[in-house]
């Protein structure tokens, strides 16, 4: 992966991310010459001409040039692939770059050093366009995985730009082809919550809940579909072998270095072990801002910044239905988790079931149910299962709380050559 981490502009609010991957580490401001040490690994600031000369075409060169010069990590055979976000910060242009490697896809590996460099909580406002840039014979192919995390932290009306160049073809002869579509072709019917704090979640969710158009009595099979899939995510959630009055703490230190156990109320006291920054304990006792685990004492404040903060699953619950020709109806709750997208997702838990069910006929309908009564499209791991489904209906509420029902297929988009499984 090709370092990326740039100076910050200005400072990060003080609300919460509600992805997965907020409180990733403040990095110092770093400036290089640019493309050539970008593509040499080095950290560099890739500051672009003039807004006027920066077409998609301009943008689409410079990522195929940073995919010539990127060496290949996963064998002969294997496609090199660079993402550029591309930043407006006032009248200047500015992208974080990142190369594809066998951990992470390029796109992935770009949305994380720019969350890095705005302590994790990024003015998706400022995003001008993405640019992935491939050298393959066709468009680069991106996952259901990846798509969801751009869409969460990005506005999906983002331009997104696809380069492509047959690597048999010589780059001097400048030679390449280029696709652009906005995110929401690409990933079509997000998450509703995708933008909304944790702590804010429930109230949002219930004022979106009182706008949304009831599921009808007739037919009856759906209404019962409906009613046993909201159900399901209305019980109560499984309590971890902690207990149900355990109080969990997640480690949200700052610096993205965690924080060490003390022997005893004292700062100075510093054991050697530590909690890493997004792990959770379990708080055994707490006395005003120290807290006692079986590790033992960790201070929950230092130098009047948090350390920690309350490790509770996400207030909402997912489940999944399918309903059958016959109107048998199967219906799974998700695994709660520390925020959307993690645990086992409830259409995970739905495949395994009909999986073990013998039938003739496989399901006419999927709904995606919270406990508050909204229907959404699934995350990407329903996707991934739904893909193969093309033709079932799928029940859902849109942002302004209106039912529809459209098709599986119509979640992968417009671009369906781009989407791939896994990330």
């Amino acid at each position: 992966m090709v370092a990326g981490f740039f100076s910050c502009w200005g400072s990060p609010s003080s609300d919460t991310c509600c992805a997965s991957l907020c409180g990733s580490r403040r990095r110092a401001a770093v400036s290089g010459p640019g493309l050539e040490k970008l593509a040499a690994g080095v950290p560099g600031l890739l500051r672009l001409p003039a807004i006027a000369t920066c077409s998609d075409r301009f943008l689409s060169q410079i990522a195929l040039r940073a995919v010539t010069a990127t060496p290949k990590s996963g064998g002969s055979h294997s496609c090199r692939t660079v993402c550029l976000i591309v930043q407006r910060i006032g009248k200047e242009l500015c992208a974080e770059a990142a190369s594809s490697s066998q951990c992470c896809s390029a796109e992935v590996s770009a949305l994380l050093q720019l969350l890095a460099r705005h302590g994790g909580r990024l003015p998706f406002e400022s995003v001008d366009r993405l640019v992935i840039a491939v050298d393959a014979p066709s468009p680069p192919r991106l996952s259901c995985e990846a798509l969801e995390l751009l869409v969460g932290h990005l506005d999906d009306a983002v331009p997104v730009v696809l380069a492509w160049r047959d690597p048999m073809v010589s780059p001097s002869t400048g030679a390449f082809e280029m696709h652009s579509a906005a995110l929401r072709n690409l990933y079509p019917h997000p998450c509703l919550y995708r933008h909304v704090a944790r702590r804010d979640a429930v109230a949002f969710a219930e004022d979106l809940a009182r706008r949304c158009t009831s599921v009808p009595s007739e037919p009856p099979e759906r209404r019962r579909l409906f009613e046993q899939t909201l159900a399901a995510a209305r019980a109560t959630p499984h309590q971890e072998h902690d207990g149900p009055d355990s109080v969990r703490l997640r480690c949200t230190e700052p610096n993205g270095v965690g924080v060490a156990y003390r022997r005893s109320m004292n700062i100075d006291d510093r054991e050697e072990t530590f909690v890493k920054v997004g792990e959770v304990v379990v708080c055994l006792e707490q006395q005003g801002n120290w807290a006692r685990t079986s590790g033992g004492w960790l201070p929950l404040q230092k130098d009047e910044k948090e350390l920690f903060d309350m490790g509770d699953v996400h207030p909402v619950r997912y489940a999944a239905g399918a309903l059958f020709p016959d109107g048998r109806v199967c219906v799974c709750a998700a695994v709660p988790s520390w925020a959307p997208g993690d645990g086992l997702d409830a259409f995970q838990g739905l495949a395994y079931r009909l999986t073990r069910q013998a039938s003739s006929e496989g399901p006419v309908l999927f709904i995606f149910c919270d406990q508050f009564g909204v229907l959404h499209a699934p995350s990407a791991a329903g996707r991934n299962y739904l893909r193969s489904r093309g033709d079932v209906a799928l029940l859902l509420h849109d942002e302004g709380g209106c039912l529809q029902e459209i098709q599986c297929r119509d979640l992968l988009g417009s671009h369906r050559a781009c989407l791939t499984s896994g990330t």
